[in-house]
């Protein structure tokens, strides 16, 4: 019976479970709701056969998991709000079981295995607990996938006895513990899904193996250590993910290089690791790639113009490494956005908004004129000095020198009586009895104030002389380095340039 994905709601009928010679269910998709009985398919007699699909995936349905009968081939309960633990599965020739994106909690049990079983998918829960080593148990097991759960401990170390696993997802755990050597054994595994746990150690060198691998997804660990060359040999590989852990060294020199390595991957990111070095040429050999991610990484170098080779590249991300010099101007590299190479100090070109200034080559100078060099840095210098000794003494003088100003001499200003401007200090002339020559009496300040005075002249002085020493220094650097001359007069004239424009648009 199926009668998937249509608008269905309600709880599903307890007369279903009735029916005679119902072998296949199939209700997903719909908005059934309420909760399933506690046992499926009780009064029905097993001697009816085996092999029975029930497909409930995609519905309101919740409260706990039923229990099965032992012919239940192939269960998917998955998308529903189902809570508690996960029932013992003790003689059921399960072949199939999915319950991912549900509530369900507790510790796996260890009869989760039968003999049978060869998909087994619990992502999405909230499942905790170690992993049983009843686990391994599962000998002809084809996927495994307990993502987004909370597991803990190590994985267990006869992982590898499953030979038949081609994909192993256990991404968004709290695993700790390195990479099971086991692992080598699984000759068929074509996703290995360990990100975002807390897997330590290091790559292992045994990885190249593991030649039918497709995905390699270690993000977010604590690995260490160099980036095996190893895995180099991976010449199916498409996915590779190593960013977010504490990976060193040098990017592998070899990769793209050699006839078929790495020849069908299509996505590459190692960001946020301590890598150093330079970045290979060779990255421009591996023709299929889509999305190269290399930031928060301690590259230096140049971005070599090879990369321009890579025609299907669409996603470019170089950003806060060290590294220098103009952003090729080839293919499309200059299509990407600023935010694929921000974060790197001498970059220059577009689509960065830092135009490449060519810095004129050192002067071979020789050793009379060097010295005749040093000398004369120490003569602006000198020059500097002097010029801020002058313009603390000016300020000094301006500060406590104070000039009389006359009071004009014009039509009838000067007929008022002296009484219009008595009290300022700093007049003269007529009508007041103060010539215009004389200097205003020095002020008859306490000691205290008077040492106060003093210390600001020196003060001053001080403050000139500071500045003068700035003047000294900018002005010796912009004498003899054409290239920061070249810069500071460049940002000269793009204030001035702004400056324009603003007033314009006003």
């Amino acid at each position: 019976m199926d009668l998937s994905y249509n608008n269905l709601n309600g709880n599903v009928p307890s007369w279903l479970w009735e029916l005679p010679w119902l072998r296949e269910l199939n209700l997903s998709g719909n908005h059934l709701e309420g909760h399933l009985p506690g046992y499926l398919f009780a009064k029905r007699d097993e001697s009816y056969g085996a092999g029975y699909i029930i497909d409930l995936h995609s519905n309101n349905l919740q409260d706990t998991l039923p229990l099965l009968p032992s012919t239940v081939e192939y269960l998917d309960l998955s998308h529903n709000f189902f809570n508690g633990s996960i029932p013992p599965f003790v003689g059921i020739s399960l072949i199939t079981l999915i319950l991912s994106a549900n509530n369900l909690s507790g510790a796996l049990s260890s009869s989760i295995c039968s003999p049978d079983i060869q998909f087994l998918d619990l992502s999405s829960n909230k499942l905790s607990g170690s992993l049983p080593s009843s686990l391994t148990n599962c000998s002809i097991l084809g996927v495994l996938n307990i993502t987004n759960n909370n597991f803990s401990g190590e994985i267990p170390q006869d992982i590898g006895n499953i030979t038949s696993l081609e994909v192993l997802h256990m991404n968004g755990n709290k695993l700790r513990g390195s990479l099971p050597s086991s692992l080598r054994y699984c000759k068929k595994l074509k996703i290995l899904d360990l990100g975002n746990n807390k897997i330590e150690g290091h790559i292992p060198e045994w990885i190249k193996d593991l030649q039918q691998l497709r995905i390699v997804n270690l993000r977010s660990n604590k690995l260490r250590g160099l980036i095996p060359p190893e895995i180099l040999q991976l010449q199916n590989l498409q996915i590779l993910d190593l960013s977010k852990n504490n990976i060193t060294g040098k990017i592998p020199e070899q990769l793209g290089v050699q006839l078929g390595v790495l020849k069908a991957l299509i996505s590459l990111n190692i960001s946020r690791n301590n890598l150093t070095g330079e970045m290979h040429g060779s990255l421009g050999e591996i023709q299929e790639l889509e999305s190269l991610d290399l930031s928060h990484n301690l590259l230096i170098g140049s971005i070599p113009d090879s990369l321009g080779n890579l025609n299907m590249l669409g996603y470019l991300d170089l950003s806060y490494n060290n590294l220098s010099g103009r952003i090729p101007q080839v293919r499309h590299l200059d299509t990407f956005s600023v935010l694929s190479y921000v974060g790197n100090a001498d970059l220059c070109g577009a689509p960065l908004n830092i135009s490449c200034g060519t810095s004129a080559p050192p002067l071979q100078l020789p050793d009379e004129v060097n010295a005749e060099r040093e000398d004369n840095t120490w003569w602006v210098v000198a020059v500097g000095l002097c010029y801020g000794l002058g313009v603390a003494l000016v300020v000094g003088f301006l500060s406590f020198e104070r000039e009389r100003r006359r009071i004009p001499q014009v039509r009838h200003l000067d007929t008022f009586g002296g009484l219009s401007y008595v009290g300022n200090a700093g007049l003269c002339g007529a009508p007041l009895n103060i010539s215009c020559g004389t200097s205003v009496p020095p002020l008859e300040l306490p000691e205290e104030v008077e040492g106060q005075v003093e210390d600001n002249a020196w003060w001053a002085v001080a403050v000139g002389i500071c500045y003068g020493l700035r003047v000294g220094l900018i002005v010796g650097v912009l004498s003899f380095d054409r290239e920061r001359r070249k810069l500071y007069f460049q940002f000269l004239d793009e204030l001035i340039r702004r400056l324009c424009e603003r007033v314009s648009a006003r």
